[in-house]
């Protein structure tokens, strides 16, 4: 009888955990697109190094760079671009000497 019980409550417990794990999958797209716009912004991190632009072509050669991720597929809504201008940005003015 204490077996069952302890099933019991050890299912219920399970079934809490997923349910409160729902809301996450209808935020998917949100994490996603948050991730690519990461990925985005290592890219032209990258890119600066190995071909340095002066400060005033900085901004062109990022849209360049998110240009390219989105005809590779990918979706970046315009919160995701700012949030790449800003690593972007911020990275290089902390490593400037």
């Amino acid at each position: 009888m204490i077996t069952v019980i302890l099933l019991y409550q050890i299912l219920k417990s399970i079934c809490q955990i997923f349910s409160s794990l729902a809301p996450l999958k209808s935020l998917g797209k949100d994490f996603m697109s948050r991730r690519l716009a990461r990925e985005v912004a290592l890219q032209a991190l990258y890119q600066l190094d190995m071909v340095p632009v002066s400060e005033t072509s900085l901004d062109d050669r990022i849209s360049e760079v998110i240009d390219e991720a989105v005809a590779n597929g990918g979706q970046l809504s315009g919160k995701d671009k700012k949030y790449i201008f800003s690593v972007v940005k911020g990275t290089r003015k902390i490593r400037r000497p």
